[in-house]
């Protein structure tokens, strides 16, 4: 069967595969991008003196996200159309009178498939991570007003509050957000004009609903030039734990490549890395639910045309691909939300989709 793979027949079907694969990657990304330009266009009105450029580099640099969320839908609908386009030609009925099995075909696909992906994951990915990052500071300069944000290093958690009269960033060597403690930190204080205001370090400090309680702290006013000193002080403030915890990067502008090593650095800070971890398994993953929407495909393909129920099996193949798109989606939320676990949320839906979809070939290679 491995020898298949390399033959001339898998060769031409993997050939079609490939031309519809573009075709259907072009049609979907531009529909998509149409769509997204025109809601960028609708979030301008209230942004006077927008400039047209800006929304079409938006609309461009966000075609990487599109892509990988879209990839495994665009990869059961190019095989759909090309084995579709070959069977309405004969060619695979005639390739089946000449020995084709359903397993050499079905094997020929998975192989392009895997190609496809493991470009997207060795180039497209890392690029697209760097164009979603890019995307969203645009975003945030010129459709956003956030009032904070949160960047995780090695030496510790940086924090950027923004209220009407002044801005503030704070840093905090060590946290547990567990237990709600943060060690080290350190507020500085500017104005609206970026002037420096005054500095406070606090040894110890913990976050009450609007309000940082600060222990030992040694702080510093530019208006009185001096150094003083209380056991306890409060500030104001408009964040919260459950703030920290959904304001650090997305998880889509890192690439899979560096995600291993954010999630170590994140679980030594004491943050939760459960949204990365799970987005990993599910780049993972998403191999196996391309390959399964293959078999899918493969799967409502077959049937000679003279059938007349030609376009109703088309028709429900595509039904059945959207409700296992998904229904991806809806169990990975439940895996984001612990409900069910880690592995299983972005590995169930590939596993049943393959299993059903290997039962009924089985039955249609082998009908007695």
């Amino acid at each position: 069967m491995f020898r298949f793979s390399l033959s001339t027949l898998n060769r031409y079907f993997c050939k079609n595969f490939f031309f519809w694969f573009f075709i259907s990657l072009t049609a979907i990304l531009c529909i998509v991008s149409l769509f997204e330009g025109i809601e960028l266009l609708r979030r301008s009105v209230s942004r006077p003196g927008t400039p047209l450029w800006l929304i079409t580099e938006m609309v461009l640099l966000k075609l990487p996200t599109h892509l990988n969320t879209l990839l495994p839908f665009i990869s059961f609908f190019a095989t759909l159309i090309s084995l579709w386009r070959l069977n309405q030609n004969h060619e695979i009925l005639a390739a089946r009178a000449a020995g084709l099995s359903i397993w050499q075909l079905v094997l020929g696909l998975s192989s392009a498939v895997t190609l496809l992906y493991a470009v997207y994951l060795l180039v497209i990915n890392p690029i697209g991570s760097a164009m979603i990052g890019r995307y969203s500071q645009l975003e945030q300069i010129y459709f956003s007003t956030p009032s904070h944000s949160l960047s995780v290093f090695a030496n510790g958690l940086w924090l950027r509050e923004t209220d009407g009269h002044k801005k503030t960033i704070i840093h905090a060597q060590t946290f547990d957000l567990k237990t709600n403690k943060f060690f080290k930190i350190t507020f500085y204080d500017f104005d609206n004009k970026g002037q420096f205001i005054g500095r406070y370090d606090a040894e110890q400090g913990h976050l009450e609903p609007g309000q940082w309680q600060l222990k030992d702290v040694y702080y510093w006013e530019n208006q009185t030039q001096q150094d003083q000193f209380n056991i306890h002080l409060s500030r104001p403030s408009e964040l919260s734990l459950h703030k920290i915890e959904e304001n650090y990067a997305a998880p889509e502008t890192l690439s899979f490549w560096q995600i291993s090593d954010f999630v170590k650095m994140l679980e030594k800070t004491g943050l939760s890395s459960l949204k990365y971890r799970l987005y990993w398994h599910k780049q993972v993953a998403k191999i196996g639910l391309m390959i399964a929407m293959s078999f899918l495909a493969v799967l409502f393909c077959l049937q000679p045309t003279r059938y007349r129920n030609t376009s109703y099996l088309l028709g429900s193949g595509i039904l059945c691909g959207f409700m296992i798109y998904f229904s991806s989606d809806i169990i990975y939320a439940l895996g984001l939300a612990e409900k069910i676990p880690m592995v299983l949320s972005v590995w169930m839906i590939p596993l049943v989709t393959v299993m059903i979809s290997m039962t009924f070939l089985l039955h249609f290679e082998n009908p007695s």
